[in-house]
C-alpha cells in the first residue's frame, strides 16, 4: 500500500478487547475536536464544513487512516498543515493535563477537555494499551500524540478536577464571553433567550437579563448573532452544571471568530 501525506493515522494498541461503544465515542470525539480546531485556527469559517472521514481500516490492533473532506466542495481538503497543527494542539493539551505548561496563556476550553477525556477512554481502560495519533507522511512524523494507559488515567483524573473547578457554584463572574443563540427582540421579556459561555459549558443555557439596559445593548447591534458579548453574569448551577445565566451587565462587543461574512450561526434567529 502506498502511503499518502495529509491524512491522520490513529493506532490503538490494545491488550484486552475494546468495548465498541468506547471506540465509537473515542473516534466521534476526535472528529469533533478536529472540526472545532479547523474553525478556531482560521482554516475554515463554517463550523462543521470540514470533517474527518475513514479512508482505510488496517489489520493490527485498531489502525485507522482518516482524511478530511469539505461538505460543500465534496472534495478532499488539502490540509497536511492543518492536520499537523491539530495533532500539535491536541498534544499540547494532553501535556498540559500531565503537568506541563501550555505554549499559549489560554487554557483549554471545557469542551476540548471533555473531548480529550473521551478520546483516551479506550486506552485508559486497558492497562497495557497505547494510543498513537500522528500525521501520515515522512515530513511530519514528529507531529504525534502518544499516550499509554497509566498516563491516560492521570490525564482523566486531572480533567475531572479541571471540569469540576471550571464552574463555580452559584457565582458572579466578570468579563465572560457570551455567544447568543436565541433572543427575543424586546427588552421586556426573556422568554426563549439562550446563549453559550464556552469557558463554563459548550451547551445552550437559558438567559435572564437583569436590566432593560443590558438587553438593549445586545438588541442595538445590527447583527447580534455575529457578535460576542463580554458580560458580567450571575451563574446558577444544578448538579455542578450551569442552568441559568443572569446577565448583570454587557461591557463590550467583539466580532465572533467563527462567523464570517453573511453567515449567521446555526439556531441564531431572534424569536418573536
Amino acid at each position: 500500500m502506498v502511503e499518502t501525506d495529509g491524512t491522520l493515522l490513529v493506532e490503538l494498541k490494545n491488550q484486552n478487547p475494546i468495548e465498541l461503544r468506547d471506540l465509537t465515542l473515542s473516534f466521534l470525539a476526535l472528529g469533533q475536536a478536529y472540526e472545532d480546531y479547523v474553525v478556531s485556527a482560521g482554516h475554515e469559517h463554517i463550523a462543521g464544513n470540514v470533517r474527518l472521514y475513514v479512508k482505510e481500516l488496517r489489520s493490527g490492533s485498531v489502525i485507522a487512516e482518516l482524511m478530511a473532506g469539505a461538505d460543500q466542495a465534496h472534495a478532499f481538503f488539502d490540509n497536511i498543515e492543518t492536520i499537523a497543527g491539530f495533532v500539535t494542539s491536541l498534544n499540547d493539551v494532553l501535556q498540559f493535563f500531565l503537568g506541563l505548561p501550555l505554549p499559549t496563556a489560554q487554557p483549554p476550553t471545557k469542551k476540548l477537555a471533555e473531548q480529550l477525556n473521551q478520546i483516551i477512554e479506550p486506552v485508559a481502560k486497558d492497562g497495557g494499551a497505547q494510543f498513537i495519533i500522528q500525521v501520515n507522511g515522512d515530513f511530519h512524523l514528529d507531529k504525534r500524540v502518544t499516550i499509554n494507559s497509566r498516563d491516560a488515567n492521570a490525564v482523566q483524573n486531572q480533567i475531572g478536577r479541571f471540569l469540576s473547578a471550571s464552574v463555580p457554584q452559584d457565582a458572579t463572574l466578570r468579563g465572560e464571553v457570551l455567544y447568543l443563540r436565541r433572543v427575543s427582540d424586546e427588552t421586556k421579556g426573556n422568554i426563549g433567550d439562550k446563549g453559550t459561555i464556552e469557558r463554563l459549558s459548550p451547551k445552550l443555557v437559558p438567559l435572564r437579563f437583569d436590566s432593560h439596559a443590558a438587553k438593549q445593548m445586545i438588541l442595538d447591534q445590527p447583527y447580534p448573532f455575529r457578535a460576542a458579548f463580554v458580560v458580567d453574569v450571575d451563574v446558577r448551577t444544578v448538579s455542578g452544571r450551569p442552568a441559568l445565566y443572569r446577565i448583570l451587565d454587557v461591557t463590550d462587543v467583539i466580532p465572533r471568530p467563527d462567523v464570517d461574512g453573511d453567515e449567521a450561526p446555526e439556531d441564531g434567529e431572534p424569536s418573536a
